[in-house]
């Protein structure tokens, strides 16, 4: 889920999109879970495998904006969903909500999230960008 052009984005489609214009509405992309890295999977492709991807779609919408709302004033990136059936086949949220899987700024561009481990951001750094995290969440219950 995109929000805003980042990470991937910007390394997989070089010059298409200058960093950080925002995605209205958000893009959803699907991807193929691969190693070394996950490539994108068009959505004929997910139908042809037996996979619906309009629920998906729908299901990473609804989520994503109840997180940009919970989150609110800072701003969510990109996110990552796994989903999963859940006992009627309708797609569940499998994965964690965490800053492992996704990029979340302040309105000043500080990192609350992954990219701070990528920036080699000190431990401490890291351990109070997460704590001020949730504090602000936990603040809001």
């Amino acid at each position: 889920m995109k929000n805003r052009a980042v990470g991937s984005t910007l390394r997989k489609y070089p010059g298409l999109f200058p960093p950080l214009v925002p995605f209205d509405p958000p893009v959803v992309r699907f991807d193929y879970r691969t190693a070394p890295e996950d490539q994108p999977i068009g959505e004929d492709y997910l139908r042809a495998a037996g996979t619906d991807p309009a629920p998906l779609r729908r299901q990473a919408l609804r989520i994503n904006r109840a997180l940009r709302e919970w989150l609110a004033p800072l701003d969510l990136l990109d996110i990552c969903f796994i989903f999963g059936p859940d006992d009627r086949g309708d797609p569940v949220l499998t994965s964690e909500v965490s800053p492992d899987c996704f990029r979340l700024q302040d309105a000043r561009g500080e990192s609350y999230d992954k990219d701070l481990f990528r920036r080699k951001a000190s431990p401490e750094t890291i351990i109070a960008r997460w704590r001020g995290l949730v504090d602000s969440i936990r603040a809001k219950e």
